[in-house]
Formats: structure tokens, C-alpha cells, sequence
């Protein structure tokens, strides 16, 4: 291989490594347990939300308690029309809007983060937060 091949071909792995991943919409569907996060059944695709996903938790005609019980979690941002309780790990939002519609309930030494550019979050009913962390980081609006 001649040094120019070799340099357009390591040009063109780190062009396709640095590309910057696509956020999809990653949506509760509770085809496992139907209330733990951690449940990779409960989610479209079967599989956990990641850090560029954008994340919509809404169960037609009920009011159905998500439970946040694993480890941290990171994910672009979150729109929850359900009851939502951070029992265990943290949630980090690092883009976007988020809102939260459902009450919301974050255990006592557990964090919710809001922390990269353009970041917000909106609780819009009641919010237990006695003992939590709420962290604001980075350029969030």
C-alpha cells in the first residue's frame, strides 16, 4: 500500500469514527415488566435508551409509575406524561427541552441532572425531591 492510499484510508476511518451519531426518538412501549427503565423489553426496538436519544414515556388512558431503579443513565432529553420515580442511579438530560407531566419522585441521595447546551427540564406537577440532588451544569437555558 503507498503512503497516499494509506493516508486517504486512515482520512476515512476517522471521518466515519468522528461523524457524529444521529439522536433518534426511543419510546415506551412496556412490552416487558411495564414499569423498570432498566428493562430493555419496555422500550421501542427493545433496547435502552442512550446518551443521543430522545426519550417519550407516555401509556394511553393511565397513569403508569415508571421506575428509574439502575444504575445512571444518560439521554438527550425526556418527555414523561406518567409518574416517574429516580429510586436508584441519576438522570442525566444533556440537549433539548424535557418535560416531566407526571409527578416526580427523586430517592433521597439520587441526582437528576440537567447539564449540556441547551438543556431544560419543565415539572409540571408534584415533585418530591426531600434528600436528592438536582444539578444544573454546563450551558443549559
Amino acid at each position: 500500500m503507498t503512503r497516499f492510499s494509506f493516508a486517504i484510508l486512515l482520512i476515512s476511518l476517522l471521518n466515519a469514527t468522528l461523524r457524529p451519531v444521529n439522536a433518534q426518538t426511543v419510546s415506551w412501549d412496556g412490552g416487558g415488566d411495564g414499569e423498570t427503565w432498566s428493562d430493555p423489553l419496555n422500550w421501542s426496538g427493545d433496547a435502552l435508551p442512550g446518551a443521543t436519544d430522545s426519550v417519550t414515556i407516555d401509556v394511553a388512558g393511565t397513569d403508569t409509575p415508571i421506575l428509574h431503579t439502575g444504575s445512571d443513565t444518560s439521554i438527550a432529553s425526556l418527555t414523561c406524561e406518567e409518574p416517574l420515580t429516580i429510586s436508584g442511579g441519576s438522570l442525566t438530560l444533556t440537549s433539548g427541552a424535557s418535560s416531566i407531566n407526571g409527578a416526580l419522585t427523586v430517592g433521597s441521595g439520587r441526582s437528576l441532572i440537567l447539564n449540556g447546551p441547551g438543556a431544560s427540564l419543565s415539572a409540571n406537577a408534584a415533585a418530591a425531591i426531600d434528600g436528592a440532588h438536582l444539578q444544573v451544569l454546563g450551558a443549559v437555558r
